[in-house]
């Protein structure tokens, strides 16, 4: 085959990965106060061969998505994965001796906002190589440190803790894999749009060492008690316990084939209505938004709050029970306020809902 023909071929190819994790959940970062903590672990201090793995959609262009540093200045095992401060590129670092000096390798390609990517991040010390991929191309490689060394230090995911600073991630991950294995582009590319089997999970002989899938959260004993841990399939059992203000975020919607997600703010009209006692609200939002959701009276005064929080893209519904309240006319009233620019400017839309007893 001629050169140009191999060129197109492979051009052809590589338009098929398409960025699309499995169907499900997956967390949801505010970006200042939930992350997921998993304790030391004999597994996740492997040092000669290392594959991260996740996917994610960054709702900011800065985030760590995964890291394993110590709080002390000089630390040896420790890793770092994330959305670069450099317009959002992917940043894998590795170190032997800390984060000082600490070899640095940005993709170079851009996630995009509010859209879901894969990134896998490997290193091997046999030809002392770190690379990076998205949606299963590489996009950069570099030399390493010369290997690096087995660490005690705790994984986060969706944040970095160094010291006295704390640095959160805003958007959702979902899909985290850790391997004690260097995975070549085909094997990232066979696994990255599929869950993980029993084949992979259920034998040390896969190489994998601990796999988030954030389905669902249970109550497994994890540094304290509480419906705030999230299970790691591999043997290895690497629960992880979710802290600040974190949600499980259905992400169906956002990777169905021929779906998408909303392109603008609206604001239903309520349904049914007339209603009594209880009617439901839906409302779309585009990008990452402080959202507030209030019921008031003719009057103006306000009585009642059905939203008010933080919220990834996407739609939503909140029903009111209006059990407690006097027949006549009401109005809803929705605010969002892009989380990015903290603008006080935003979407504001107004409507009128009637109870009839």
């Amino acid at each position: 085959m001629k050169p140009l023909h191999c060129s197109l071929l492979l051009l052809f190819w590589t338009s098929l990965l398409v960025a699309q994790p499995p169907l499900g959940r997956g967390l949801w970062l505010d970006g200042s106060s939930a992350y997921m903590r998993i304790p030391s672990s004999q597994s996740l201090g492997m040092g000669q061969h290392l594959t991260l793995e996740t996917w994610v959609r960054p709702s900011l262009h800065y985030g760590p998505i995964m890291t394993k540093w110590k709080t002390e200045a000089s630390v040896r095992g420790s890793w770092w994965l994330a959305t670069g401060s450099i317009v959002s590129r992917p940043l894998y670092m590795i170190s032997p001796d800390g984060i000082t000096g600490a070899p640095e390798l940005y993709a170079d390609s851009v996630l995009p906002l509010e859209q879901f990517s894969h990134i896998a991040a490997t290193y091997s010390v046999a030809d002392d190589t770190m690379r990076i991929y998205v949606n299963g191309v590489l996009r950069g490689k570099r030399r390493g440190s010369a290997g690096f060394y087995m660490s005690d230090a705790k994984v986060l995911i969706g944040a970095a803790i160094y010291g006295n600073v704390n640095t959160f991630s805003t958007g959702i991950i979902d899909e985290v894999r850790i391997w004690n294995q260097s995975r070549t582009a085909q094997q990232i590319q066979s696994t990255m749009n599929d869950t993980l089997g029993p084949p992979y999970y259920s034998t040390a002989d896969s190489g994998l060492v601990a796999y988030w899938r954030f389905e669902i959260a249970e109550d497994l004993g994890i540094l304290g008690g509480g419906v705030d841990d999230i299970r790691d399939f591999s043997i290895y059992q690497n629960h992880g316990d979710l802290e600040g203000n974190w949600r499980l975020y259905d992400t169906v919607t956002a990777v169905k084939e021929g779906d998408s997600m909303p392109s603008i703010f609206s604001l239903s009209q309520n349904y049914p209505n007339p209603f009594n006692p209880e009617s439901k609200i839906s409302f779309q939002i585009p990008i990452a938004s402080d959202v507030t959701l209030k019921i008031y009276d003719l009057l103006g005064r306000e009585v009642a709050t059905l939203v008010n929080e933080r919220m990834s893209p996407g739609t939503y519904s909140a029903t009111w029970n209006a059990a407690a309240f006097a027949s006549g006319v009401y109005l809803y009233r929705m605010q969002a306020v892009s989380a990015s620019t903290g603008s006080a400017r935003g979407f504001v839309e107004t409507r009128k809902l009637l109870l009839l007893r």
